[in-house]
C-alpha cells in the first residue's frame, strides 16, 4: 500500500517545480546571445508518495533551443 498521499504538499511540489522551470527558462532566453552561456532545464521525478522532484539539466547544444 502507497503511503497515504497530503494533496496540499503534492499541489505544493507542482507548483514549485512549475516556478522553477520558469525561472530557468527566462534565463536562457536572457543569455541565449552570450557566447560562453550554457543553457539549463530541468528534470522532473515523480514521488512515490506523490509530487516531484526536480534536478538541473544541461543540455549539449544550448543554440538548438531556440
Amino acid at each position: 500500500m502507497l503511503a497515504e498521499m497530503n494533496y496540499n504538499s503534492i499541489a505544493y511540489s507542482g507548483i514549485i517545480a512549475a516556478k522553477q522551470q520558469l525561472s530557468i527558462s527566462a534565463n536562457n532566453v536572457a543569455n541565449s546571445d552570450t557566447q560562453s552561456y550554457e543553457a539549463q532545464g530541468l528534470n522532473f521525478k515523480a514521488v512515490e508518495s506523490g509530487g516531484l522532484t526536480t534536478s538541473p539539466r544541461e543540455f549539449e547544444d544550448p543554440k538548438k533551443l531556440y
